[in-house]
């Protein structure tokens, strides 16, 4: 498949030991932050969003779907899933939605893992996989029904990776001030 559009949604928790530091206060204020070269700020000041000219590394998901007519008139989808991740790393919540033709009645499935299920939703038009934890190569579940190739949409893949940026984005360093202690 072709990458259409990639979302990348993040966050930097810290978790602060410090004793004059004490529960969860206002939000942390950063004094000055760079980005990369291949980032564009145009929308960052009004909605908070960072957009690439391209991504700086691969997608940790590869996607190669397959489709065919077989003799009935049936429409057959067969999606594999590829995980590109380096081998200590694991993605969690990965929920993957396939576009299907609104005459879809059935779904017949072969998923490698028992922690995995596919479900065709036939109010969405759509099947949804979920794969809760991807650490293998999994392949997906065939699809079929008799319909049209031109109802069959993208495929859309939502995942989380814990402790690992796919942009290759880091924080080098962390600098805390002392709180100034107030006259008494």
């Amino acid at each position: 498949g072709v990458l259409m559009k990639a979302d990348i949604e993040g966050e930097i928790r810290v978790k602060c030991y410090m004793p004059s530091c004490s529960g969860y206060g206002a939000a942390v204020h950063v004094d000055e932050c760079s980005f990369h070269q291949a980032v564009r700020l145009d929308e960052f000041d009004t909605y908070r969003i960072l957009k690439f000219d391209d991504l700086p590394t691969v997608p940790p998901f590869r996607i190669f779907p397959s489709i065919e007519r077989d003799s009935g008139g049936r429409l057959l989808m067969y999606l594999k899933l590829r995980r590109d991740l380096p081998p200590k790393s694991a993605a969690i919540n990965v929920y993957i939605t396939i576009p299907v033709p609104k005459g879809s009645l059935s779904l017949s499935q072969e998923l490698r893992s028992p922690d995995q299920s596919a479900e065709l939703q036939p109010k969405n038009k759509a099947v949804h996989w979920e794969n809760l934890t991807s650490q293998g190569v999994p392949s997906s579940p065939p699809c079929s029904s008799s319909a049209s190739l031109q109802e069959v949409g993208p495929v859309s893949l939502s995942f989380e990776l814990l402790k690992y940026t796919c942009t290759g984005l880091q924080i080098r360093f962390l600098r805390l001030s002392p709180i100034q202690p107030g006259p008494l």
